[in-house]
């Protein structure tokens, strides 16, 4: 079919809403998906404005399938679908009043096409337009991950009441050619997820602030999703999860809510790495919490006065940059012990030295430290008194 429905509302949105002097292009250019890709993918301009009216979520789905399909092609491609999403929200319900149903074989043929892929994107501003168009709360991918990273709280780590001390604190940070102010607490979230790792394949990976979207694909319902990243103009193969007895194997999950992130190095050891330096910040916090858990509002604001606010953002910064973050399958993540071979870490010439033992003896009494480093993880000796000398001296 050479026309669709909407076509002519979407120009004249383009045309007289976003004031685009190209909006005739996107007529054709959105219709350009390459003809390998399922005719379900192909059609979603003739299917969404009818789902939208029967199903408001599967609406959703088929346009996030459609995402990914369009991030392989060049760039403005991928604006225009944007722009299609914006509008369909921007006249959502005029489209859920007006618009047909869909008979009963196709909705049968998009459940079934829809049981066996299921795509979350990445760019937030596109997701969040995608879950408006759901109806539901049912969180983003961001959205999801940031919940995650927000709940790392324990007793060594009350992360409620580091969020509560540090309140008001702000990080200005560059976008593109413009300055962007946001909480300290957002950015520090937003640093730990985009630094995520994804594993590609043998000593491979790419970082999850690269990835567009995942793809999560199987040829039968009752099987197990297979998850493959996409980055720009490339679909990746399927990723790898770190399995909890150590290696790798490619990721098998019933879906991305069985995806977690996991910590190459336990956040506990890491905490309690900083802490036993004594003087700390977050030592202070953790010992105030562990005497008053209910942590009543006067003992809060004393807390929060008696901080020194820059010292404990340093030490957050530290707990967010000393170890590695992966995708890992959520069933092997809880398997993993949490158990680490380091007892703490040094900064030595911006290097991370991991401390495993410090009192080895030689035959001639000579006492050595084995360490390991962040880029090696091979074990070294060095004599202790060669080390507390550079520790010393720093």
């Amino acid at each position: 079919m050479d026309e669709y429905p909407l076509k002519n509302d979407f120009l004249f949105w383009l045309k007289n809403i976003k004031n685009l002097k190209s909006y005739q292009n996107y007529a054709s250019d959105i219709k350009e998906i390459d003809k390998n890709v399922d005719q379900i993918v192909q059609d979603y301009l003739y299917y969404v404005p009818a789902l939208l009216s029967d199903n408001r979520i599967l609406a959703q789905q088929l346009l996030a399938c459609v995402y990914a399909d369009i991030c392989l092609y060049r760039p403005s491609i991928l604006s225009y679908f944007k722009k299609y999403c914006e509008f369909l929200v921007s006249n959502l319900n005029t489209i859920i009043e007006t618009e047909g149903q869909l008979n009963n074989s196709e909705r049968e043929n998009i459940i079934n096409y829809l049981e066996k892929r299921q795509v979350w994107i990445l760019d937030d501003k596109t997701a969040k337009h995608l879950k408006t168009i759901a109806g539901n709360k049912k969180s983003t991918f961001n959205e999801l991950f940031n919940i995650r990273i927000n709940s790392w709280g324990r007793p060594n780590f009350p992360l409620k009441i580091i969020k509560n001390v540090l309140k008001g604190e702000t990080v200005t940070v560059k976008s593109g050619k413009n300055e962007l102010t946001m909480s300290f607490m957002t950015y520090w979230v937003r640093g730990i997820r985009n630094s995520i790792k994804v594993i590609t394949g043998t000593d491979k990976s790419i970082l999850l602030k690269n990835v567009k979207a995942f793809d999560l694909q199987r040829e039968d319902k009752e099987e197990k999703f297979r998850v493959k990243a996409i980055t720009d103009n490339k679909e990746n193969p399927v990723i790898w999860t770190p399995l909890a007895r150590g290696g790798f194997c490619e990721m098998e999950v019933d879906g991305l809510e069985y995806i977690s992130i996991d910590h190459e190095y336990p956040l506990d050891a890491i905490v309690r790495s900083i802490v036993r330096k004594g003087d700390t910040e977050l030592g202070k916090i953790s010992d105030a919490y562990k005497n008053d858990p209910k942590f009543e509002s006067t003992s809060l604001e004393c807390l929060i006065k008696s901080v020194d606010k820059e010292a404990l953002k340093t030490e957050m910064e530290k707990i967010s940059t000393i170890t590695d973050y992966y995708l890992m399958d959520r069933n092997e993540n809880s398997s993993k012990s949490n158990n680490t071979d380091f007892q703490w870490f040094e900064e030595v010439d911006g290097e991370i030295w991991f401390i495993v033992a410090e009192d080895v003896e030689d035959a001639d009494g000579e006492k050595y430290m084995v360490y390991f480093t962040k880029s090696d993880k091979s074990k070294k000796l060095k004599k202790k008194s060669e080390l507390a000398c550079i520790l010393r001296t720093k």
